[in-house]
């Protein structure tokens, strides 16, 4: 028998790490907000006419020049910044595979 076990944990950052974690947050929803917007726009103008699609991969090295554009974007770790992008392809690969309601 497999038993699943789940921990969690409270965290109680000082005020400069929840600033930190604040900034770290909002930029990691701003590139998760401007990449659902850039995949539903691009599914409108292209998808229909070319068969084209867009990917995590296209994703991810347009998120390398938007960080070299922005300042604020490059000043966090890209990292989370590119989990968002798997969370949000994750999200419409569960949405049209039917696992997603």
């Amino acid at each position: 028998m497999h038993v699943r076990r789940g921990y969690s944990f409270r965290l109680m950052p000082d005020a400069l790490q929840a600033a930190q974690l604040r900034r770290r947050i909002g930029t990691c929803r701003a590139v998760y907000n401007v990449a659902l917007v850039q995949r539903a726009q691009f599914w409108r103008a292209f998808k229909r006419i070319e068969d084209a699609h867009i990917s995590f991969a296209s994703q991810c090295e347009e998120l390398t020049a938007l960080r070299a554009e922005f300042d604020w974007i490059e000043a966090r770790p890209i990292t989370p910044q590119q989990q968002a992008l798997r969370d949000l392809q994750s999200a419409y690969k569960n949405f049209f595979t039917g696992k997603a309601q």
